[in-house]
């Protein structure tokens, strides 16, 4: 029973540790003969090749991220990261990993990127017999064993999700050429301007408060839905703002232009105004705004905007280049709307299947807050035997 366990201050828990040479991120080798620790999420982090930077472990330990609040279970040589990591040395009588996973649920503030070591002072570490940390970490091991294998099942189910709507996609627009030509009209390859209008966001001057309001609303790369809608929730800009802004008719598809996700694509079923960072193109007659849509997801219009983005710093599609990408089409307003709702179809499955899977690997992780919560509670164990 926890109301048996000894408890001892987190100071009281661990031994003064002889930190070796810490090194700076910049400086990580995508190869080498030591792995590296840092306070990333990730296990390891760089390898390095100077043994006399090897911390040497006698005895296994714990990692902790002063800024991330990573908790790393660590028994073999490593070289250490710069900054932020501390290590933990369990006094005896106090298992490695029986600390670790406690360290792991112990109720630490989320300080942001301050450092939170200094909060590990104000906890106590529960100090049951050997045996019984022994049996909850073998119990924990193996629970988060099969949690890992399930959430690895997931992960790969949600991949393949993924991988199946973009195959669809894929096979959808490649089936342009001689073959197609008898195909109500037939296939044809044309520029954005030719098929629509093709425009630039811009953004009033923030520092004038009466720019923004709720007239309108004004559509930044964060408000794109992975369905491909818009959140329109946000933020707005006024009458006088909209003077200032450049409207984009209903029906029109938005593309992100500039930076990591450029490439990134949605659709607007109301009148909207955009950011600089995002183009607009609506479509003329003869053309389904939706099927648009679907063409400027497909890879093929994709590797257009990464090869027309190149830039020494920062990728950017402006409006010259935005107007001169191409998309493949049907003629006939019937083909087009025939593959949207063949799409419309496939994404509706494919979205359900992603909840599902989502919704299990947030099952997992609160599986594994539970059992850490009941490890250090005394539940875990009830019941079974105890060595005094």
């Amino acid at each position: 029973m926890i109301e048996s366990w000894k408890f001892v201050s987190f100071e009281d828990a661990i031994k003064k540790v002889t930190y070796t040479n810490k090194i700076p991120r910049k400086k990580f080798l995508d190869q080498g003969v030591y792995p590296i620790i840092s306070q990333e999420a990730a296990f390891t982090n760089g390898y390095w090749n100077e043994e006399e930077d090897v911390f040497r472990v006698e005895s296994p330990l714990v990692v902790f991220g002063d800024h991330t609040k990573v908790v790393k279970h660590i028994d073999f040589d490593f070289v250490l990261g710069a900054d932020g990591v501390k290590l933990l040395m369990p006094v005896d009588g106090l298992d490695s990993r029986f600390f670790a996973y406690f360290l792991r649920n112990a109720p630490i503030r989320d300080l942001g990127y301050a450092r939170h070591y200094r909060l590990l002072k104000e906890i106590e570490i529960p100090l049951p017999p050997i045996p019984e940390q022994q049996r909850i970490v073998a119990i924990l091991d193996q629970a988060f064993a099969d949690i890992e294998k399930a959430r690895a099942n997931a992960e790969q189910n949600l991949n393949n999700a993924r991988e199946l709507f973009d195959s669809y996609l894929t096979r959808t627009f490649s089936q342009s050429g001689e073959e197609n030509q008898d195909v109500m009209g037939g296939w044809k390859t044309e520029k954005l301007s030719n098929l629509g209008i093709t425009q630039t966001g811009s953004t009033p001057k923030t520092t004038v408060k009466e720019n923004f309001g709720s007239a309108i609303p004004f559509v930044k790369p964060a408000d794109f839905q992975p369905n491909g809608l818009i959140d329109y929730n946000n933020d707005g800009l006024s009458e006088k703002g909209l003077a200032e802004s450049r409207l984009v008719k209903q029906d029109s598809v938005l593309m992100v232009c500039i930076g990591a996700t450029i490439g990134k694509v949605g659709y607007t079923s109301v009148n909207v105004t955009t950011n600089q960072q995002i183009n607009s193109f609506t479509p003329y007659q003869g053309m389904l705004t939706k099927y648009c849509y679907y063409a400027m997801l497909n890879n093929d219009f994709h590797r257009q905007v990464i090869y027309n983005s190149s830039q020494a710093t920062l990728p950017i599609i402006n409006k010259s280049k935005w107007s001169s990408l191409e998309i493949k089409y049907p003629s006939s307003i019937y083909e087009q709307q025939r593959i949207i709702d063949s799409l419309d179809k496939l994404s509706d499955k494919v979205q359900q299947l992603k909840k599902s899977y989502q919704y299990k690997l947030e099952s997992l992780d609160e599986l594994k807050k539970s059992l850490l919560q009941k490890a250090f509670s005394g539940e875990l164990t009830k019941g079974e035997g105890r060595t005094a």
